[in-house]
C-alpha cells in the first residue's frame, strides 16, 4: 500500500514537472497549424514580413452584417479566421474588432464616413426573396492613416489586398518599379500604373539613358518591333548588375476583331536567350480557356452567344513561389510558348505557371 501510494506521487511529480516544462517552452517558442489540405489559413512570408514592419498599435475594424446567406456568410468566417492568422504574427501590433451596424443607427454612419457603404443583396426570409441591405467592409487604422475595403465579395485573393493595404501604410521608404518606355513605342499604363502605385513608388524609365539604380524592378510589355542598340545596351546593363526584369511580352501581335496574328521580330528576346530561355512564334491554345461573345443572325434577329475560345487560356496550375501564391486562376490573352534549355547550370529556372495537360 504505501508502495502504491509512494509510486502514485512520484507519478504526480513527474506529471507537474512536465507541465511546468511545456510551459516554459511555449512561452519561449510560437507556432501554429493550419490542418487544411491547402493551407489556406496560413499567411505567407510576404505577409508575415509585412507584419514585421509594424511598430505601433494598428487596427482593423470589421463591419459584417450577421446571417448573410451562401459564400457571404462564409467570407465573415473566412475573414475572421485570417485575422486572427495576422494578429498572431504581429507581435501584439494588430487588432481587430467585428461590428454589427445593421441594428446600430450610430455603427452605420461610422462605417459610411470611413467609405464602407451598406450594398443591396437577395436574401430569402420567410420564404420570402427580400432585397437586404447589409455591410461587408473593414477599415485598417494606423497612427494618422486609413484604409478600406469597402466590400468583401470574395476570398480569392484576400490576403494579397489586405497585405497590400498593411503594406501602404507601414512602409516609410516605397521600392521603385519602373515601366520601361522605347522610342517610337505607344503603350497605356494607366491600369497597371494605379494597381502597382498603391504598394510602390512607380515612375516612367526612358530607356535611352541608363536606369537608375533606385529601380527595383523594371516593367517591359508592349514591344512590337526592335529596339535601338542604346536602349538594348541601357536594358542589359540594368539585368547584369542584378536588376529585376518583369517581361509581359508574347510573340505574335494577335487581334481578336481581325482574328489574324502577326509574328513581333524583336532584339529584345536576345536577353532572354542570355539565360536559355526561348519565346516561341505560336499561339497556345487551350481546352480549358475563356469565352468570347459571338453575335450571330438567326432569322430577323441577331443572338449574342458565349464561345469557348483556346487562345484566352485559363491558368489553374501553379508553382512553389510567394509571386503566385494564394491564385487560383489566370486568364492570359494570346499567350506564346515558352521553353528553355533545362541542362543549362548557369541559370535556374522555375516555372510560376503552366497551360493544361489539353493545351
Amino acid at each position: 500500500m504505501v508502495k502504491n501510494r509512494k509510486a502514485f506521487l512520484i507519478y504526480i511529480a513527474v506529471s507537474v514537472t512536465a507541465v511546468a516544462f511545456v510551459n516554459l517552452v511555449a512561452q519561449s517558442w510560437f507556432f501554429r497549424l493550419d490542418l487544411t489540405a491547402s493551407q489556406i489559413y496560413s499567411l505567407s512570408p510576404s505577409s508575415k514580413a509585412v507584419l514585421n514592419k509594424i511598430d505601433d498599435l494598428l487596427t482593423a475594424k470589421v463591419y459584417f452584417s450577421e446571417n448573410l446567406p451562401g459564400r457571404y456568410g462564409n467570407n465573415s468566417r473566412f475573414l475572421q479566421d485570417i485575422l486572427e492568422e495576422y494578429a498572431a504574427y504581429s507581435s501584439g501590433n494588430l487588432r481587430f474588432e467585428f461590428y454589427r451596424p445593421e441594428d446600430d443607427e450610430k455603427l452605420a454612419e461610422e462605417a459610411r464616413k470611413y467609405g464602407i457603404q451598406p450594398v443591396q443583396l437577395q436574401v430569402v426570409e420567410n420564404d420570402k426573396l427580400e432585397i437586404k441591405r447589409v455591410h461587408m467592409g473593414v477599415v485598417f487604422l494606423y497612427e494618422d492613416q486609413r484604409e478600406v475595403i469597402p466590400v468583401v465579395q470574395t476570398t480569392t485573393g484576400l490576403e494579397y489586398e489586405i497585405t497590400s493595404k498593411i503594406k501602404k501604410m507601414v512602409d516609410d521608404q516605397k521600392q521603385v518599379i519602373g515601366i520601361a518606355q522605347f522610342e517610337g513605342q505607344e503603350l497605356k499604363t494607366e491600369s497597371i500604373r494605379g494597381q502597382l502605385s498603391e504598394s510602390y513608388r512607380v515612375q516612367q524609365v526612358t530607356m535611352g539613358q541608363a536606369v537608375a539604380a533606385e529601380v527595383s524592378l523594371l516593367f517591359v510589355s508592349g514591344v512590337t518591333d526592335s529596339i535601338s542598340e542604346n536602349e538594348l545596351k541601357n536594358l542589359k546593363d540594368y539585368v547584369d548588375r542584378g536588376g529585376n526584369l518583369f517581361l509581359s511580352q508574347s510573340k505574335i501581335a494577335a487581334s481578336l476583331q481581325t482574328q489574324q496574328g502577326t509574328p513581333i521580330v524583336s532584339n529584345v528576346f536576345e536577353i532572354l536567350e542570355t539565360y536559355g530561355v526561348s519565346l516561341e512564334d505560336n499561339l497556345v491554345l487551350d481546352k480549358f480557356c475563356n469565352n468570347i461573345t459571338v453575335t450571330q443572325q438567326r432569322g430577323f434577329f441577331r443572338v449574342n452567344t458565349a464561345v469557348a475560345y483556346p487562345f484566352f487560356p485559363i491558368i489553374r496550375d501553379f508553382g512553389d513561389h510567394v509571386m503566385v501564391g494564394g491564385l487560383e486562376q489566370v486568364h492570359t490573352l494570346f499567350p506564346s510558348e515558352i521553353t528553355y534549355d533545362s541542362t543549362d547550370s548557369t541559370a535556374t529556372i522555375q516555372p510560376l505557371f503552366t497551360t493544361s495537360d489539353r493545351s
